[in-house]
């Protein structure tokens, strides 16, 4: 990178970008190339790679950094996002790494398990002399710019706190995920914007938001709540890669089966391991499989991405004469589910409270 692209920092080095405003979360087993170049073609204007553990990658085999992360000239603008908290290992993988994407994120909101063993991600929000330190050894040491990825505090005064070390220690770009880190799961609830937008009222450099993105409508919503300067989605793409694009293919978006053959394209093309492939696959297929539970199996063990056409082919012919089963969102249904079985649940309980009817 040229010294003058160096010094390409905040919003200086967001506008170069292009100022994108839908973008590609970081997902694990999911923004992987074949899907980054995929929703690149149905609006996401900026994408992130998957997380990579530095210490995984920095003590890898060639071989395996290739199928850890790999990029194309066209998969681009690309942030490259990295895991650790060790100063010095995660400086030495970004640098393998920065010559392949335009910026590097550290990921710090994952709440899982996973990274609470690993000290990092969101449990490092118990630190923030580590996490200042972190920041800066990177900021300094790239010749990229650095973004970072947070999740918030109960407190807005304390989130807003946090989110200053990060800009006060180098960060370019902050992404924001409006929640805590103890929401997760199934039962995360509601990201808040109020949150998004106390830290981008707060700070001078480029905030984005996260959190209650399942739609474009959405998507406009959290824009226009929050003021941030762009929006990231995960599980909607997964679900449905055009959610940042109202309508194609003659006013609709084209149907499931249509979008995984389209992504087996993009995966003969740039292969990748294949339980990543078939991960898109259940996702992208959910709705028919619901239908026809018989075929999961059936998924579950193809081989590679030629059995997996051959089992499209079946799954279409299985789903001939049923209406179309994209119109709402498998994560919509599957909280229509729950919300009828929380209803039902209440409603024999409220039963079971019921004064007995004395015999006279």
């Amino acid at each position: 990178m040229e010294p003058q692209q160096k010094m390409l920092r905040g919003w200086d080095h967001f506008r170069a970008l292009g100022s994108p405003r839908l973008l590609c979360a970081p997902m694990v087993d999911g923004s992987e190339l074949p899907f980054r170049m995929m929703v690149r073609g149905y609006g996401v204007q900026c994408a992130y790679s998957p997380m990579i553990n530095a210490g995984v990658y920095v003590r890898a085999a060639e071989k395996i950094k290739q199928e850890l992360f790999s990029t194309t000239q066209a998969d681009r603008p690309l942030v490259v996002q990295i895991a650790g908290h060790d100063p010095e290992l995660m400086l030495a993988c970004a640098r393998e790494l920065q010559t392949h994407c335009d910026a590097i994120d550290i990921n710090f909101g994952c709440p899982q398990h996973i990274a609470r063993r690993g000290k990092y991600g969101a449990f490092l929000m118990d630190d923030w002399e580590l996490v200042g330190r972190l920041v800066r050894t990177l900021a300094e040491g790239l010749d990229v710019p650095l973004w970072c990825k947070i999740r918030v505090f109960p407190e807005i005064e304390k989130t807003i706190q946090y989110a200053k070390i990060f800009e006060s220690s180098g960060c370019s770009v902050l992404a924001v995920h409006g929640r805590t880190r103890e929401q997760n799961g199934q039962n995360s609830g509601a990201a808040s914007m109020e949150h998004i937008r106390a830290v981008r009222e707060a700070l001078s450099i480029p905030v984005l938001a996260n959190g209650n993105v399942q739609t474009l409508a959405d998507a406009e919503q959290v824009l226009q709540e929050t003021g941030a300067a762009g929006v990231l989605s995960a599980w909607a793409l997964l679900d449905n890669p055009c959610v940042f694009q109202p309508a194609v293919y003659g006013g609709t978006h084209p149907n499931r089966l249509h979008l995984a053959r389209e992504y087996l394209d993009w995966a003969d093309k740039f292969p990748v391991r294949i339980h990543i492939v078939r991960t898109h696959m259940f996702k992208l297929l959910r709705s028919r499989l619901d239908c026809h539970m018989d075929m999961n199996q059936e998924l579950a063990k193809c081989k590679d991405v030629g059995e997996m056409r051959v089992f499209l082919d079946r799954l279409e012919k299985r789903c001939e004469g049923i209406d179309d089963l994209d119109s709402i969102p498998y994560f919509i249904r599957r909280q229509k589910k729950m919300d009828e079985k929380e209803a039902a649940e209440t409603s024999v309980q409220k039963e079971e409270l019921k004064e007995p009817v004395l015999a006279s």
